[in-house]
């Protein structure tokens, strides 16, 4: 295949790699299965449903090799006519064939197609030193399925074939032309003795001619129709042979003297053009002038034609070695001359960067990285055991390192094949070299990105539980002398810091963080990030708990100190760390994950900027958390959650305690445990997200009974929401859309969310809020006053009420604490325009005291305890 023909092969869609890879298969394959070799590549290169190689005889073909199905019922061995097929043609025409549509191709016998349901078909003629001696077809079942360019492809690979066939045969054919020209040399010797060979005399004594029937017959000429003379020969003879030196001197005499024989072409009457050789000897008086000639002249037109085929098909060989894309080797493999560069084709030079002479007859290790030598003579071992089958023939491509002309290096693969001629540096290795360092750097690059985050270029999640499962499998196999520890760490409050002063003010923090990680971490470890402002530190070789505790300290204390952002403002930071250890290899990467996510919630409940260590009491909880979490799930998915209601009452002066309102809370109904309140399982739908769809349920409950009338026309139903619920972008048109679906008024719904939320509250809660706030839905603020410092955070929401905690309420004796707190809370309310709930109202006394502070309503156990 040409340059051309690549370019051409990439335009038309035909895949190269797979060209060269059906050229290499033919090279290796040994010479008894070559044609079957043929039939495999042609019909896996065009997709066909078969191929079938054939060689021809006086009376059709003989099937020689059969690939896939649908053959024609035909087997090796077979004998077939000629019959009207492609085969024939191309078998006559010495040209490939191609048929779109075999069933109304004139050129075929349709019936024979329509037998084995064949409906395209391309065939080559099959040549063996350029004469055509067979055909290689390939069919399929699906209409127009080839095109153009695809018979070029099976002609390329028919002649690649030939081309190994002519090599294979090349010592027997030279061996036959040496003993034909021994025998020729005989009958030059006794040309008169030898029959079949034409022959002539001429006798000077008498300028007498004698021409024997063959002569007539090779020129094309009827007899005694031949000159008179030798010298009138000439004519017969074609111009550009006719130049002095070969039969005739400067004056246009014969020159008798001939014993060596040279070609010339004839051409005949009919058209034809033979290639004759003529020998000529001379038998001469004593005074050295000539008394007698003797000629003969043989036809070598179909020898020279095989000749020239061969020649071309060498030709083209060395074109598509010499321009092929992908680099070419030819080396020797004789012992005398081992290792020697015998050709290199342009891509090779072009990537070694080097001239012809630098390569060519230079021993190929010469551009082999010295740690890469070693292996590549035991792979020239394997070669010539898999060549003379003292072994399988499973040779693969190897990978090598090539240390170009200006010492740099390139990864390569190496593909080889083992061949033999009759040359001094026979056996041959023919060596394709492909250049894979830019796709190995892509490779790395790609693995790299995929193992690690972006922005930090810490390790992610997916290089951390690599690296974390191989530290348990090296303390599963004794390979550690110590533990493995897990330090889990989240910045505190770093939610803010996007909200506040934007993403790039956190990405700048996150990567100062990482920094500060890899310098504080003096021991093997992989330092990564999980996400957002989650990071991780594998610690290997861990002597014990303790020691993995003394590093977490270290990282609580780096992380205290200041960071310097870009803009030039300074944050002060924290973060919580949850430590985990392990001392045997029973944990997995999810278990370690786990343990130190549980032990950096405790760091963070018990007031953040420090460390937690994950303990037995902690693996109970982890116990409990999982059996809390499957009772959710199933109580979610079979009706298990129920709905009760608290009343509201009017604590307001000239109000009568009419109920205004209730609260729904929920409630869960194990089959074991009975029933349990929020407490036992809330904090376990946060975590897992769970929170969501509880949320939701309860808010399709609360539709129903304002539908249904399950509560007084004139009250309202309040609901408490998470944040994740109201993060949702589009929760507000979905309660929107439930609200319309049950006719339920949005007015009579109010929504109750924590102090937390409300300090943590970024963009996408605040439109949420302004949204519900739209539709006429109440917005509340729940237990007011614990934990938290909200009072700045008010005047971002627009809201409707707030609920004094009831520990407050607990505490309102005269000159208490809470009694001047709930007197605060109440007076900042109704300055925003507030209304003021209290909970936990349980003794009349309490009633009193809240309506002189001024709480509008009371929630409590005084006025009626949860129900359905």
């Amino acid at each position: 295949m040409t340059a051309g023909d690549a370019v051409r092969g990439r335009r038309e869609g035909v895949d190269l790699s797979r060209v060269l890879e059906a050229q290499r298969s033919l090279l290796r394959a040994p010479d008894s299965e070559l044609l079957g070799e043929l039939a495999k590549q042609v019909m896996a290169l065009l997709g066909a449903d078969s191929a079938v190689v054939s060689t021809t005889h006086d009376h059709g073909f003989t099937v020689r090799a059969v690939a896939g199905q649908h053959c024609s019922g035909a087997d090796p061995g077979d004998q077939i006519p000629w019959g009207r097929t492609l085969s024939a043609l191309a078998v006559r025409t010495g040209e490939g064939q191609l048929s779109l549509d075999l069933g109304n191709d004139e050129r075929v016998d349709p019936p024979t197609c329509q037998d084995h349901r064949h409906a395209s078909s391309i065939s080559a003629p099959l040549l063996d030193r350029g004469v055509v001696v067979g055909a290689v077809s390939v069919f399929t079942r699906r209409p127009r399925a080839f095109a153009d360019h695809h018979l070029p492809l099976v002609s390329l690979c028919a002649e690649v074939a030939g081309t190994r066939l002519a090599m294979a045969l090349s010592e027997a054919h030279g061996e036959q032309l040496r003993e034909h020209l021994t025998l020729t040399e005989q009958r030059l010797a006794l040309a008169q003795q030898v029959t079949g060979l034409a022959w002539w005399e001429y006798d000077a004594r008498t300028d007498r001619h004698l021409w024997s029937p063959e002569v007539f017959e090779l020129l094309g000429e009827e007899p005694g129709s031949f000159p008179p003379t030798v010298k009138d020969y000439a004519r017969f003879i074609n111009p550009d042979d006719r130049q002095p030196g070969i039969l005739f001197n400067e004056s246009g005499e014969p020159m008798w003297e001939n014993r060596s024989g040279v070609v010339v072409r004839v051409p005949r009457r009919d058209g034809d053009v033979r290639s004759v050789q003529a020998w000529t000897d001379v038998q001469r008086n004593p005074d050295g002038t000539v008394e007698r000639v003797f000629g003969t002249l043989l036809d070598v037109t179909d020898r020279e034609r095989a000749a020239q085929a061969v020649a071309a098909s060498e030709q083209r060989f060395r074109v598509a070695f010499d321009h092929a894309p992908t680099g070419m080797v030819l080396t020797s493999m004789n012992p005398a001359t081992e290792g020697r560069v015998l050709r290199a084709n342009a891509a090779v030079l072009g990537l070694l960067g080097v001239d012809a002479d630098e390569v060519v007859g230079h021993d190929v290790s010469k551009w082999l990285h010295p740690h890469d030598l070693e292996a590549s003579r035991g792979h020239r071992a394997a070669l010539l055991q898999a060549r003379s089958g003292a072994r399988p023939i499973d040779i693969r491509p190897v990978e090598r390192r090539l240390v170009l002309k200006d010492g740099s290096v390139r990864q390569v693969w190496l593909t080889s094949a083992v061949f033999e001629d009759a040359s001094p540096e026979s056996p041959y290795v023919l060596t394709h070299v492909l250049d894979m360092t830019e796709s190995l750097v892509q490779q790395a690059e790609l693995e790299r990105l995929a193992m690690t985050d972006t922005l930090t270029g810490l390790a992610n999640r997916s290089l951390l539980e690599r690296e974390v499962d191989r530290a348990m499998e090296g303390l599963r196999a004794g390979r550690s002398d110590g533990g493995v520890a897990l330090l889990l760490l989240d910045l505190d409050r770093f939610k803010l810091v996007n909200d506040t002063l934007g993403h790039g003010a956190g990405d700048s923090m996150l990567m100062e963080v990482a920094t500060r990680l890899r310098s504080v971490i003096g021991q093997p470890a992989t330092v990564g990030r999980l996400g957002g402002d989650e990071f991780v530190v594998l610690l290997s070789d861990v002597a014990d708990e303790e020691a993995a505790a003394d590093v977490a300290r270290r990282v609580v204390d780096v992380l205290r100190e200041p960071i310097a952002l870009p803009s030039g403002r300074r944050l002060v930071s924290s973060c919580s760390v949850g430590v985990t250890f392990a001392a045997t290899g029973a944990h997995t990467a999810e278990d370690l994950l786990r343990e130190a996510d549980l032990a950096l919630y405790q760091a963070k409940d018990a007031g953040r900027d420090q460390l937690a260590v994950f303990d037995e009491a902690l693996r109970a909880r982890v116990v409990g958390r999982v059996e809390s979490e499957s009772r959710l799930r199933r109580a979610l998915e079979s009706g298990g959650l129920r709905l009760v209601l608290q009343p509201v009452v009017d604590l307001t002066a000239g109000g009568d305690g009419r109920i205004t309102a209730h609260e729904a809370l929920l409630r869960l109904q194990d089959p074991v445990l009975g029933v349990l309140q929020p407490q036992d399982f809330v904090e376990v739908a946060s975590e897992t997200g769970l929170i969501v769809d509880v949320d939701m349920w309860m808010l399709h409950e609360v539709a129903g009974l304002l539908a249904e009338d399950g509560v007084p026309p004139d009250t309202q139903v309040s609901v408490n929401i998470s944040a994740r619920t109201l993060e949702l972008p589009a929760f507000a048109k979905q309660l929107e859309e439930l609200l319309a679906k049950h006719d339920a008024c949005p007015g009579r719904v109010a929504l109750e969310i924590t102090e937390s939320v409300l300090l943590e509250a970024g963009p996408a809660v605040e439109q949420t809020v302004r949204d519900l706030r739209a539709l006429g839905i109440h917005v509340g603020l729940d237990d007011f006053g614990t934990g938290y410092s909200a009072l700045a955070h008010l005047q971002r929401f627009d809201l409707d009420f707030l609920k004094i905690d009831r520990s407050f309420v607990a505490d309102l004796a005269e000159g208490s604490r809470g009694l001047a707190m709930v007197r605060a809370i109440a007076n900042l309310a109704h300055s925003l325009g507030l209304t003021v709930v209290a909970e936990g109202v349980e003794t009349p006394e309490q009633a009193d005291v809240l309506r002189s502070l001024g709480c509008d309503r009371g929630q409590g156990w005084l006025f009626g305890r949860p129900k359905t």
